[in-house]
Order: C-alpha cells, then structure tokens, then sequence
C-alpha cells in the first residue's frame, strides 16, 4: 500500500511540478495566440517531422536485433517493432511502473532469457546516454549558454565513464562469469545456482559489443537514433520561423532526454513543456505564444506514434493471439 501511495505521489508531483513550471514561464500567453501561432506553422516541416518520430522506433527496433547477434536471424524484425510500439505505448501511459521495460522483457521472453533481454536494454540507455553527453560537447560551444544549464563537461565525463565501463565489462565477461560461480558456491545451492545464472545470462547481452559486425551496426544505428532525435525538433523551429539552428535542436534534445528521466507523469505531460520552454526562452527572442505552441505540437508529435502504433500493435497481437486460439481449439476437435 506503500508503495503505490509513493508511486502516484511521484506521479502527481511530475504533473504539478511540470503544471507549475509552464505557467510561470507562460502566465502571460493568451491561449487564442498560441492557437494562432500553431495554425501558422509550416505544415510541411511538420509532416516532416512526424516521418522523422515515426521513422525511430523502426531504427531502434533494427539496433535491438543486432544486440542479440547470434539469434538475430531467428528475430523477425516485425516482431521487434511491434514489441517495441508496445513498450513505448505503455511506458507512456504508466511510467510510474516502469511498464516500458517490463513489456519488452516479457514479449520476448519466451524466445530468449530475460536477464539476457534487460542487459540488452541496459546497454541501448548506456549507448544512447554516451550519444547525447557527447553530441552536446560537440554543440554547447556553438551555443550562447544561460548560466543555469550546468557543466556539459560533467555530462561528457558521465558519457565516457559509461562507455568504459560498459566496454570492459563487455571484454571481461567470462572471468566476470568464473567470479560469479565461485561467489555463488559459498549461497545455498537453490539460491547461488539462480543468481549465478541470472548473472551469467546478463553478461552473455553485454557480450554482444565483442561481436564486430554486430557492434557496428549497433553504433550506427545508436548514431541514427540520436540524429532522428535532433532533426524532429530542428525541422519545428523552421515550422515555426524560430530563428535557431541544429545546435539548439541538439541542446534541445539533450536537455529532454535527461530531464525526463526522473519524470512521472503520464505521458510526461506538463514537464516536456516545461523542458522545452526553460531552454528556448533563454535562447530566442521569439514571442512565448509561439514557443508554447512550438512545445505543445513538439510533445504531440512525439507522443502520436507511440500511442497510435502501439494501439495498433496490442489490436495486433490480440488478433494474432484470439487466431492461435481459435486454430488450436479446431485442431483438438479434430483431434477428439
């Protein structure tokens, strides 16, 4: 009971504090001219961008296939973006539980050890962590910075630590694994046999980055990723006439993916708003009414094809799923 009191504590103090953030920033919008501000968009660097958010769950549905290199061919990449658009719908709608994670595991549990999966997904947020510190190290110079956005050298050390470390855990896993077994021999054999092979099973995922071919891919898509993360919003400050370039796209990008880490609300509502508007304000002199409306179709965009695709994916697997029931109830009768 706790515990749930707690979750939707977090969940509501996402809300408020994000609810609390856009109208300080935004309290003098009139709601008619963030409504005109929309309808002027460019709706062709909208359609633009709504490829671009759709186009990224199919790149990291690709990179997820090669983090499995020696299944990978037995993992129909269909599968995975369905697994994918389904993990995203429900880490929307419920991220208090972590029901993205939770959903991926599961699906594909029954092809592949899970601990195997989750270290997978360990390693597409290491990746992705590095791809971001690094790319805004590469971009802050080019940035006139407001003071409050804190030391991007710290984010790039973090980037690194990761990376290393992720990589010499890639390159030790079998003296990691003979550790394991010797530790777990001291635990009661029913105990010390489970956790050696969860351990064990995780490792083999982060083994993944010793296979050249497969590392390559899984790093050019990782990089793919990234930049479909940065052309979404660069392609609406040209929607909106917004003076700014793919620096700020990139800046942008970072500042969201970080900040909404820790977020609880469904759908992150209120806080991506607040994000966006707390890092364009600063930056640009544009009106607010048109960085509000930048913000709200931004987050829209960004949600549409989670939310559709991932209706769209659980009607899919219902029908699939009703289907295999309905052949296998005619088989028994023809059986009996």
């Amino acid at each position: 009971m706790k515990q749930h009191i707690q979750k939707w504590g977090r969940m509501l103090l996402s809300v408020g504090v994000g609810a609390v953030g856009v109208w300080l920033l935004a309290r003098d919008v009139a709601v008619a001219d963030v409504f005109t501000a929309a309808g002027q968009a460019h709706w062709g660097y909208v359609a633009g961008a709504v490829a671009v958010v759709f186009l990224t769950p199919l790149l990291k549905a690709w990179r997820w296939r090669w983090l499995f290199p020696a299944e990978a061919a037995d993992l129909p990449l269909l599968h995975l973006i369905r697994i994918i658009l389904v993990a995203m719908f429900f880490g929307q709608i419920v991220p208090i539980a972590r029901l993205g994670e939770v959903s991926r595991v599961v699906l594909l549990g029954g092809r592949i050890p899970r601990a195997q999966i989750l270290s997978t997904l360990v390693v597409e947020k290491v990746l992705e962590v590095v791809m971001v510190v690094l790319s805004l190290l590469l971009v802050l110079p080019l940035v006139a910075m407001p003071p409050n956005m804190g030391q991007p050298q710290t984010w790039a050390l973090l980037g690194v630590g990761l990376l290393v470390g992720l990589a010499a855990v890639a390159y030790t896993a079998e003296p990691l694994t003979r550790l394991s077994e010797r530790v777990t021999n001291w635990l009661p054999a029913a105990v010390g046999g489970r956790l050696h092979k969860l351990i064990a099973t995780g490792l083999q995922g982060v083994m993944a980055l010793r296979h050249g071919r497969a590392l390559g891919r899984v790093l050019a898509a990782s990089v793919g990723v990234v930049m479909l993360y940065w052309l979404a919003p660069y392609l609406l400050f040209q929607a909106f006439a917004i003076p700014l370039g793919p620096a700020e796209a990139v800046l942008l990008n970072g500042v969201l993916l970080l900040g909404l880490v820790p977020s609880s609300a469904p759908g992150n509502v209120g806080v991506f708003e607040f994000l966006c508007l707390a890092v364009l304000r600063p930056l640009d002199a544009t009106d607010e009414a048109t960085l509000l409306g930048f913000a709200l179709l931004f987050h829209g965009i960004v949600l549409l094809p989670q939310l559709v695709g991932g209706v769209l994916a659980v009607g899919v697997w219902g029908e699939v799923g009703a289907g295999r029931q309905r052949s296998g109830g005619a088989e028994e009768q023809r059986g009996s």
